[in-house]
């Protein structure tokens, strides 16, 4: 409860470095910071804060920009600073909130006639006084766990590529450089002349300020944290204008829970992809801080690091306190939810059992590089599937035999649309098998009890036709609907790859010529193969079968009130449409070519919602627009006239 008093003195403290626990604050300003164009970057909050006597500028956490969107934190409100650091920025001291607690609403004005703490106190503080706390914050769940009478406070360091004359001795790791009488302003030197001048620290040092992965955000200039290597990639290349270059990448993880990705590229390669083990905890310091680009990484934070120069990382020595860092953190997504609450291209966490396990298979992409690929079917309690496919060595190096059924965990699967919603790997992506976590055991004894009965439902076939009939799937769920007209009016799929769905009645299938090919049977395949003396042959595969198995390629129109167009439709569509395998309709072709007909022309005139891939392609030196369906659903006449309902109402 807020009884008119701020807490004075607290700016003031806080601006010098001294301990200051939990101040009473007004907000007396707020404002929002765009973000930069980098994708996946936060917008950031800053505000004025007042004792009564003084004001400071503070930054907000990102994780906190709930409170100032959904507005509990305002204009003139009173709050409590429960977690804050303070840095240097710049040659400005501010406040990064951490925790804070609204105590008051907005007051009708502010509270005293604060000034500004800079030119109040004049400089920044002294090295005495920015010194840390002689015992550091340990850490928490939530982030810093305050001490018996203060806050953290962390202290004040300069800006990197800056240092204070070299008369000063050295100062320990983790603590501020003093400024000298004599020549106050910091000088430029270069980065190899500041590495040579600053040792690396001991492993005491970097353990006695270790912060939580949580707290790290761009205005930190000194941290340390304290983290295991949960997954490490492989070292990847490129080639651009600009020359040649190499990167990896590796997620950490802390006591806290708190997850980040850190990169290195070039130099930081040799100095660290060796010494960085899966597994292993390590103290690492120093390094740029920045927005995350989450189209990369599954991991829940607003940052990212990038190891740098000055990043130096060691190993931590082997301690009960590492056993309290889990060697992994999933954040899991039931496969019947991958289709209707996952984009294509997300990356999720997904458990299952695997219930089958391809061959590897040898392709080359369009590009000419020859890849490694493997399928297996997972299932889960959902009684659904889904198709993930492994790449590269995790193809190659299956960490379970193909006849096993094991409990398999994969963090940071990406979600694709090839053929039906599915799942693949990406080089971060993490597999875990029969992890010792408390879904992997639910999963086991279901499947051990019911589940290894239960015939489950492939997740393509959701996309496609609904869920137990009721027009389900993820066709729902797209809010891009378009008429026919619309594909040539708005040019849909000219100048990039248009996804959008379309309700429509087929009104022809072209059936004169071929609607199918002869493929491999081998599952996953899916080459055309050739008719020898012997049998079928599959030049990917390299095997001749005895049989092939016909796939659908079909031509089809269909049209709506606006107007009609050609659709393509492949094999898992065609299934749909004609309620047929193409080997089925193949064999009634040459037994039965009245009912064969009669088949074609029964799926004709009837209504569907199709989710269409508009790209222009082509053909003969003539570039022209295709359409090719990606999923097709009967039309739920219900849910469609409460579709309509709801368009006239916004009208």
């Amino acid at each position: 409860m807020f009884n008119g008093q701020l807490s004075t003195g607290a700016i003031a403290a806080i601006y010098r470095g001294e301990p200051c626990h939990a101040p009473l604050l007004q907000v007396l300003d707020v404002k929002k910071i765009q973000a930069q164009a980098q994708p996946g970057t936060a917008d950031r909050y800053r505000l004025i804060l007042s004792d009564g006597v003084h004001y400071q500028q503070a930054m907000l956490a990102s994780q906190l920009n709930g409170l100032v969107k959904d507005e509990i934190i305002a204009n003139k409100c009173v709050v409590r600073l429960n977690e804050f650091i303070c840095n240097t920025v710049h040659s400005r001291r501010i406040v990064i909130v951490l925790q804070i607690e609204m105590v008051n609403g907005s007051l009708p004005q502010n509270v005293g006639n604060p000034t500004n703490v800079e030119t109040a106190i004049g400089g920044a503080p002294t090295a005495q006084a920015a010194q840390p706390p002689a015992q550091p914050p340990s850490a928490a769940a939530a982030g810093y766990q305050q001490a018996a009478s203060h806050s953290p406070v962390l202290p004040p360091a300069p800006s990197s590529g800056f240092q204070a004359p070299r008369q000063q001795q050295q100062p320990p790791f983790g603590q501020p450089q003093a400024r000298t009488s004599t020549n106050p302003t910091y000088q430029p030197r270069p980065q190899q002349q500041m590495q040579q001048q600053q040792p690396a620290p001991s492993i005491g040092e970097m353990a006695s300020s270790v912060f939580p992965i949580k707290s790290l955000n761009p205005y930190q200039n000194r941290w340390t944290i304290k983290a295991r290597v949960t997954s490490k990639s492989d070292i990847k290349t490129w080639t651009n204008a600009k020359g040649d270059g190499r990167l990896f990448s590796v997620d950490l993880l802390d006591a806290q829970g708190g997850e980040i990705r850190a990169t290195g590229f070039n130099d930081a390669v040799d100095k660290f992809y060796q010494l960085l083990e899966v597994n292993r905890v390590y103290y690492i310091s120093g390094g740029a801080i920045k927005g995350a680009n989450k189209k990369f990484s599954s991991i829940k934070n607003d940052y990212e690091l990038t190891f740098e120069a000055r990043t130096q990382i060691q190993l931590a020595p082997d301690s009960a306190t590492n056993a309290d860092i889990p060697t992994m953190q999933f954040s899991f997504s039931a496969i019947d939810a991958i289709a209707g609450q996952h984009q294509k291209d997300d990356l999720v966490d997904v458990i299952g059992i695997v219930i089958e396990t391809g061959s590897v298979q040898n392709i080359q992409s369009r590009a000419g590089k020859d890849l490694v690929k493997r399928s297996v079917q997972l299932v889960d309690m959902s009684a659904r599937s889904v198709e993930v496919t492994l790449w590269g060595q995790q193809a190659e190096q299956l960490p379970w035999s193909e006849a096993d059924k094991p409990v398999v965990a994969f963090k940071g699967a990406k979600v694709s649309e090839f053929k039906g919603r599915g799942l693949t790997t990406v080089s971060s992506t993490h597999i875990a098998v029969n992890p010792d976590l408390r879904e992997a055991h639910a999963l086991r004894g279901w499947f051990d009890s019911q589940g290894g009965h239960v015939s489950a439902q492939p997740l393509s076939s959701m996309a496609q036709g609904g869920i137990d009939g009721e027009g389900g799937g993820f066709i729902s769920s797209i809010q891009e609907r378009k008429t026919f007209s619309q594909i040539k009016d708005e040019n849909l799929g000219r100048d990039k790859q248009d996804n959008f769905v379309l309700r429509g009645l087929i009104t022809q299938i072209r059936h004169e010529g071929t609607m199918w090919y002869t493929a491999c049977p081998t599952k996953g395949c899916n080459k055309k193969v050739t008719q020898e003396a012997t049998g079928w042959h599959c030049v990917k595969c390299n095997k001749t079968y005895p049989q092939c198995e016909e796939r659908y390629v079909l031509s089809l129109a269909a049209a709506d009130h606006t107007g009609s167009s050609w659709l393509s439709a492949f094999n898992d569509q065609g299934i749909v449409l004609l309620g047929k395998t193409a080997s089925e309709l193949a064999r009634l072709k040459e037994s039965q070519p009245g009912e064969f007909d009669a088949s074609v022309q029964r799926a004709t005139f009837r209504q569907y919602k199709f989710k269409v891939k508009a790209r222009t392609e082509t053909w003969q030196d003539e570039a022209r627009v295709k359409c090719s369906i990606l999923a097709a659903e009967p039309l739920d006449f219900v849910e469609e006239s409460k579709y309509l309902l709801n368009q006239i109402r916004q009208y």
